[in-house]
């Protein structure tokens, strides 16, 4: 509805849903009319988080030297992304807050693939992997 010449104060309270699916929303308006209510729907999409890439490149690690592999951020999803590894190479470590799993490994391995996982907070998922052999120098 469109007025001309009058003034219209709307105010809202912004608070993010707490779960994908319909939510009703309250619009309090006050003008010189007086104050008016309306209720709106809104729907809110369960979106997965997403990886710009399924994997990250292979790489190919020396036994007793250090070595950091970084993976990519997840987009999209519902609230905050949590991120897990499956397992690592001996010697290695995975930081969940910098999505890089890093340290010495400790023994030879043949190519493994490990897998990171992005989960939001209404527990969907998105998995990138990376190929890690360990290899003896020399």
């Amino acid at each position: 509805r469109r007025t001309t010449g009058r003034r219209c104060v709307a105010t809202a309270s912004r608070r993010r849903p707490p779960s994908a699916g319909d939510h009703e929303v309250v619009l309090r308006v006050r003008n010189a009319v007086g104050p008016s209510e309306c209720i709106l729907t809104v729907r809110v999409a369960d979106t997965a988080p997403a990886f710009p890439k399924a994997a990250v490149r292979a790489r190919r690690l020396t036994v007793g030297t250090a070595a950091s592999i970084a993976f990519d951020k997840a987009t999209g999803g519902n609230g905050a992304l949590t991120y897990t590894l499956d397992a690592a190479p001996e010697g290695m470590a995975f930081d969940a807050a910098a999505r890089t799993l890093s340290g010495t490994p400790g023994e030879a391995q043949a190519a493994t693939t490990y897998t990171c996982t992005a989960t939001d907070e209404d527990g969907d998922e998105a998995t990138q992997t990376v190929s890690v052999t360990v290899v003896v120098a020399g």
